[in-house]
């Protein structure tokens, strides 16, 4: 496997992505002990890209949480099924779909911030 010949953060403990690529170019995947957000254009990959790095958590043992404002369980099930992933075993809370539902309600309600 390549690796990159210089680590900008030397002894920091790395977990995988989940993307193999992913992991080189972050010099042996992101820094543990942190909370990741994306955000991007919708398509953009990243549900796909959660979904991986998810995943690959469980199957090392580690504790992981993927928190969503706009997608359902089914939605995540989907995502993954298209990528050949299962997420079978893995733990939701219902409740998501109505959170969702009231940021978005507020979200509308307040507008978008004056310029």
């Amino acid at each position: 496997m390549a690796t990159l010949t210089s680590n900008p953060i030397v002894g920091t403990a790395r977990i995988s992505s989940g993307c193999a690529g992913l992991d080189i170019v972050m010099s042996g995947g992101l820094p543990k002990g942190h909370l990741y957000l994306l955000e991007g254009e919708p398509g953009s990959g990243k549900t796909t890209l959660a979904l991986q790095f998810v995943l690959e958590g469980q199957r090392n043992g580690e504790k992981v949480l993927y928190v969503t404002l706009s997608e359902s369980r089914q939605d995540l099930e989907i995502a993954a099924r298209s990528h050949g992933l299962s997420l079978e075993g893995s733990a939701s809370i219902p409740a998501a779909d109505s959170f969702a539902e009231r940021f978005h309600d507020r979200q509308a309600l307040h507008g978008p911030a004056a310029g």
